[in-house]
């Protein structure tokens, strides 16, 4: 599967950095988070703008991630533009990091949450994979009924002719 750098457009113009800095300030006021885990994880952070900034950055990564390389420690557009975004989010929560207790909090809570992001990224293209060979083997499967049916046809007349 090839990844594209941004949508086409975008690419055709060279404006794929622009594409995902505004696609990552757009701050809608709601959206759908499909993964429950996710929520119950930052519920428990002990600041609502480290909530804040966990939500959004869960809305960035899902809207984007079919600009994913899907690889760990990848070096595309879109993740370099979300890692920036999730800098200057750093930058203002933890005042440039001149806040011990803010940066604590957001290695402790912030931080982990790209692996988290990898992880159910990483779950979803395996379950379209395998309902993608679930899908192949059917057909598979179905052709092979069909031959099996016909070639059962071919040997009853080779036998009535005999």
């Amino acid at each position: 599967m090839e990844v594209k750098p941004c949508p086409k457009r975008y690419f055709d113009l060279d404006g794929c950095t622009s594409y995902f800095y505004a696609l990552y300030n757009l701050y809608p006021s709601e959206f759908e988070i499909k993964h429950i885990d996710f929520l119950k994880h930052i519920k428990d952070f002990p600041d609502p703008i480290l909530k804040y900034v966990a939500l959004y950055f869960y809305y960035n990564y899902s809207v984007a991630k079919d600009y994913f390389t899907g690889e760990s420690g990848q070096n595309d557009l879109a993740c370099h533009n979300l890692n920036r975004w999730l800098d200057q989010h750093k930058s203002f929560f933890t005042h440039s990091e001149k806040c011990e207790y803010n940066k604590n909090q957001w290695n402790i809570n912030i931080e982990p949450l790209w692996e988290k992001n990898w992880t159910l990224l990483h779950a979803i293209n395996h379950n379209l994979k395998m309902i993608f060979v679930m899908i192949l083997q059917k057909k598979i499967v179905l052709k092979l009924k069909r031959i099996v049916m016909k070639l059962k046809i071919y040997v009853m007349n080779v036998i009535n002719f005999a």
